[in-house]
């Protein structure tokens, strides 16, 4: 039985198959399109489709998610960096390779500036073409693989059911997972902002703030520690009932950038 999280996953892999690739090469020199063609298709697990100019490219993009773009700069109604930019747009995390016949430190820079993974001077060499290609194929796998680890972090923070938090220096909470709805009747989005000491139970505050500042890394995180956490009042609810609260078990670990000199630095 499939999960959510099996769905996710799914989608990130869409596209993405480890034996085959999917590349498109817009030139508008036919010679060089088709020559394109057949040295990548020899290389293997790739399929290349071939457009002639930027409006032609950007329709089989619309059917089709493409693993790699190469685009040639200097092209009539078009040109590569134009082209560039209306593929980021539809695709962001498209991985493209600029080529030119003119090549400049400057037409470089600015195709790398602009979200060019490499460039590529004609002519170029059939051994530079595979290393670049294999490299950019490379890099756009290792982006989608972060995405999808992302991806599925993120589902398994948000769906435990535990009370997970993240807290900025002063002590505001910058994250709270969905659990606090159920467990506090909280909607997560309530809470961004405001100090931590807004759910704890008054009675527990002053012992709360000696603990948070005490949390550091490894045998001096702050572990297995109860607390009372406040519900959110009922509107509803007009007999004004006494505060509802629960009890909890705080684990909080402080994040340094040095742990030496944040070693006995006051969180909040």
């Amino acid at each position: 039985m499939k999960t959510d999280l099996d769905n996710i996953i799914a989608d990130s892999d869409s596209g993405d198959s480890a034996s085959s690739y999917s590349i498109v090469v817009v030139d508008d020199e036919p010679r060089i399109r088709e020559s394109l063609k057949f040295l990548i298709e020899q290389r293997g697990n790739c399929t290349v489709e071939t457009a002639e100019n930027g409006l032609k490219a950007l329709q089989k993009l619309y059917r089709q998610r493409f693993d790699l773009f190469l685009l040639d700069i200097h092209m009539p109604m078009m040109n590569g960096f134009e082209l560039m930019e209306q593929i980021l747009q539809y695709q962001p995390d498209a991985v493209l390779v600029m080529m030119t016949g003119e090549a400049s430190v400057e037409s470089a820079v600015k195709a790398l500036k602009r979200g060019a993974y490499d460039y590529l001077r004609k002519p170029f060499d059939d051994a530079d073409l595979v290393k670049t290609i294999d490299n950019a194929l490379a890099h756009g796998a290792m982006r989608r693989n972060l995405k999808r680890a992302k991806t599925e972090y993120q589902y398994m923070v948000e769906n435990s059911p535990d009370l997970i938090y993240q807290l900025d220096p002063e002590g505001r909470f910058t994250f709270v997972n969905q659990a606090v709805e159920r467990l506090l009747g909280y909607r997560s989005e309530e809470l961004s902002g405001k100090h931590y000491t807004c759910i704890v139970h008054e009675e527990d505050q002053e012992r709360s703030e000696f603990l948070f500042n005490e949390r550091r890394t490894g045998e001096r995180a702050t572990n297995e520690i109860e607390m009372r956490l406040v519900c959110k009042p009922d509107p509803d609810d007009r007999s004004h009932p006494p505060e509802r609260s629960i009890t909890v078990e705080l684990k909080a670990t402080g994040m340094y950038d040095d742990h030496q000199k944040d070693r006995d630095k006051k969180i909040f």
